[in-house]
């Protein structure tokens, strides 16, 4: 049996209607029935609120009940709700989902410096509680610039979606970047990282990743991108009698969603996905390093945390720690009061650079170096670009066709300037760290004595044996009838 309604009034806009204990308004406009989306302890809160109906109307400020209430509840939304919803669906320029380690420093935002904003709902967030922020945070520039970036889009979301009226982010040159270092000194550092110092890096560091100091050096790779790399991305094929190296730089290491290091499926942008020729000397400097560190196996890294390990290496293992003066318990019952550097840091320490160059120094500063040694050795602009990975501009990007094969010269000129002088002859070596599969072609094969295939062969599996003989029966059958015609 329906309920039974009392108490029903009209007004002048609408009705109001007692169900128990609430009273409830409706009104009709353009033919559609409007609610409160509630009921009201009384008729004159129920009238009252028609009456506010009646207000907007005769302003022209009008718009439905409906609307302005998912507006409110839209509101409602605290910044920390919004971002994290914001995160998930995010994704960069080419389309793609935001990568695992972008996702987790976001979220170290939220819940770092920008806790203080986070519970507040979004129509709250004034552009006087930012910039209040913003002077509470100076004690850490760039941690602050980072954070008023990801709450600025975030909010520049909301604004789009008309949530709030206007963007609160407006701090005069917030998005400045202030350089942890003057120019000068990094222009010093490139210029003091000659040939004969990145030599002297390379041996002063840990014996596991000197070979990985002179890839970056002639590389201009990145250290992700570098660690990331297994023994299939090693490729080695035969250009006029000498044996080319190439890279294949498809990935890099990054951090997932829980922190922790990880290889990930695709390098930090599209354009950092390429092929790449090194110079002989990092080729023979990545042979050796193989040999001894590097495990078997075309999927195993070429630079292990463990020697002949299964994991890649991570940045902070080459890093080390800086030196650091003992304090408290870290210094009791020691003599010495200085922690001495470690890794890259402390090999730094050891060729010779002027403090104040040595102090600042980065494993990222060799990339730069690659491109001095670039130049120097007759690379172009636009070549020397493309080697490090770089977004080259449009018009470029689209009607320039790179050709790494023609950079071969440079490539020899980089290793002389490293004091290298090519050998005489193909050096077996070259042969012995190559993954599982055969990677030579034929005419290398063609070109080997008896004296260089006998060494070689006997380092190589059963597996790779039945793929190499048949090979190499292949070329006798050939050269026969081609001696046969000579004759």
């Amino acid at each position: 049996m329906p309920r039974k309604r009392v108490n029903r009034r009209t007004t002048k806009l609408g009705t109001v209607v007692k169900d128990h204990d609430s009273w409830y308004a409706k009104y009709r406009r353009n033919g559609v029935l409007h609610r409160p989306g509630g009921g009201f302890s009384s008729f004159a809160l129920a009238d009252r609120w028609l009456a506010e109906e009646q207000w907007l109307i005769d302003r022209g400020e009008w718009t439905p009940p409906a609307e302005r209430r998912a507006i409110e509840q839209q509101q409602a939304i605290t910044l920390g709700e919004y971002a994290c919803e914001w995160i998930e669906h995010r994704t960069t320029a080419a389309g793609r989902p935001l990568a695992d380690s972008t996702i987790n420093e976001y979220h170290r935002y939220l819940a770092g410096r920008l806790a203080s904003l986070t519970p507040l709902p979004l129509n709250q967030i004034s552009r006087e509680r930012v910039e209040q922020w913003w002077e509470d945070n100076k004690d850490a520039p760039a941690m602050r610039r980072d954070c008023y970036a990801l709450m600025k889009s975030v909010l520049s979301a909301a604004e789009d979606a008309e949530i709030i009226e206007r963007n609160p982010c407006r701090v005069p040159n917030a998005s400045r970047r202030a350089p942890n270092r003057p120019e000068a000194d990094q222009r010093a550092v490139v210029l003091a990282m000659t040939p004969e110092k990145v030599q002297q890096l390379s041996q002063a560091i840990d014996p596991r990743w000197s070979a990985l100091i002179v890839l970056l050096a002639y590389s201009g790779l990145r250290i992700g991108e570098a660690l990331a790399l297994n023994r299939s991305d090693l490729t080695c094929s035969e250009v006029d009698g000498m044996p080319r190296w190439k890279v294949s730089v498809r990935r890099t290491i990054a951090r997932d969603r829980q922190g922790k290091h990880h290889i990930a499926d695709t390098t930090k942008t599209e354009e950092s996905q390429r092929d790449i020729p090194i110079p002989p000397h990092v080729a023979v400097a990545l042979v050796g390093h193989m040999e001894q560190f590097t495990a078997a196996g075309r999927n195993a890294p070429v630079f292990p945390s463990t020697p002949r390990g299964l994991n890649p290496a991570t940045s902070p293992m080459i890093w080390g720690s800086r030196a650091k003066k003992r304090t408290g318990a870290d210094a009791h019952r020691r003599k010495a009061t200085i922690r001495p550097a470690t890794g890259f840091a402390g090999a730094v320490e050891q060729i010779g650079l002027p403090d104040t160059l040595a102090s600042c120094m980065r494993v990222h500063d060799l990339r730069r170096v690659a491109q001095h040694l670039f130049a120097q050795a007759g690379m172009g602009d636009i070549d020397s670009e493309l080697m490090v990975g770089h977004k080259l501009p449009a018009v470029q990007r689209v009607y320039r066709t790179w050709d790494p094969d023609s950079l071969w010269p440079v490539m020899d000129e980089l290793s002389r300037m490293a004091g290298w002088t090519p050998p005489s002859a193909p050096h077996t070596p070259f042969l012995q760290a190559l993954p599982d599969a055969p990677v030579m072609d034929s005419r290398f094969w063609a070109r080997m004595t008896p004296e260089q295939l006998r060494p070689l062969l006997a380092t190589k599996s059963d597996e790779q044996l039945d793929e190499i003989i048949p090979l190499l029966l292949s070329l006798i059958h050939i050269s026969e009838p081609t001696r046969q015609a000579e004759i």
